[in-house]
């Protein structure tokens, strides 16, 4: 996956936790570090399907650990558009 794509889902994680992206690493993890809960991920799913253009329904998100989950996710949903 490019760069930029892989750089809008740190932004999008930026702007939705309204913190600085260099906070943000591949391991940081989504309810421990990050507070996030269930309904928040499905707010982010939404805001990354539209700013890429991807559909990620029926992802399993309850098994997202930490951003590098949400990053393969997405990764895996591009490839299977092309």
């Amino acid at each position: 996956m490019s760069n930029e794509k892989v750089n809008s889902i740190y932004n999008t994680l930026a702007e939705y936790l309204e913190i600085h992206v260099s906070e943000l690493k591949e391991s940081t993890s989504l309810e421990n570090e990050l507070l996030l809960d269930s309904t928040e991920l499905i707010c982010i799913i939404a805001t990354l399907e539209k700013k890429m253009n991807i559909d990620l329904q029926n992802v399993p998100f309850e098994d997202w650990v930490v951003i590098n989950d949400i990053v393969k996710a997405v990764e895996q949903k591009v490839r299977e558009v092309m």
